[in-house]
């Protein structure tokens, strides 16, 4: 298993962290602990992570902190917070501030483990996106996209297909996944290349005036 296949656990309580590592560990997931947030930013700096898993109140150093080292060390590390119910709005604070999502306590099983692989996930979309641009720039000419697999080559075939039409095209997709840059793709291949591309965040706009 590589170093970054592992998930790194922080929790004070040592009879929580031998459950929720066993927990994990049963489902085929690497774990690293560590006993206090300290111990969590010294990993952190000296190692690498899938995803990090820590309680928000810990002694020696803040969940924040840990979410702050975790950042610093990897922006695309993403860092599941615990929480008692008294500190659910520190919680949300902290996803404002860069946290994938928070576990209320106590932890259930199966919601720790559909979080765990979802927050996975979304770190694989992220670097799939990463691929996607090399692979533009690489393929299409487009300075911007990258990846090797199947999905991507036939993704990237009706690219192609599709910009030297004249058709709406509507391109559907997690948050994440480039769906901006394949837009971009089909309007740089396209005929209306020397014209502008102009980007707009629909979910910035007020219902009423997007339907107006």
């Amino acid at each position: 298993m590589k170093a970054t296949d592992r998930i790194l656990l922080v929790e004070d309580k040592e009879s929580l962290r031998a459950v929720l590592k066993k927990t994990l560990e049963a489902e085929g997931f690497g774990v690293e602990e560590a006993p206090d947030g300290r111990a969590a930013v010294d990993k952190i700096r000296r190692d690498r992570y899938a995803m990090v898993l820590t309680d928000l109140r810990l002694p020696g150093a803040s969940g924040h902190e840990v979410l702050t080292a975790a950042q610093s060390a990897d922006p695309e590390m993403p860092v599941i917070l615990m929480t008692a119910y008294g500190t659910i709005r520190d919680a949300v604070s902290a996803m404002k501030a860069g946290a994938y999502d928070y576990l209320e306590k106590p932890v259930d099983a199966d919601h720790l483990l559909a979080l765990v692989r979802r927050a996975l996930d979304h770190r694989s979309l992220l670097h799939e996106n990463v691929l996607l641009k090399e692979r533009f720039s690489q393929e299409l000419d487009v300075p911007e996209i990258l990846g090797e697999s199947a999905a991507l080559k036939s993704a990237l075939d009706q690219v192609r297909r599709v910009a030297a039409t004249d058709a709406t095209v509507l391109l559907l997709g997690e948050s994440g996944t480039g769906k901006e840059l394949f837009a971009r793709a089909v309007h740089h291949l396209s005929g209306r290349k020397t014209h502008s591309f102009f980007p707009i965040n629909c979910a910035a706009i007020p219902d009423n005036l997007l339907e107006s």
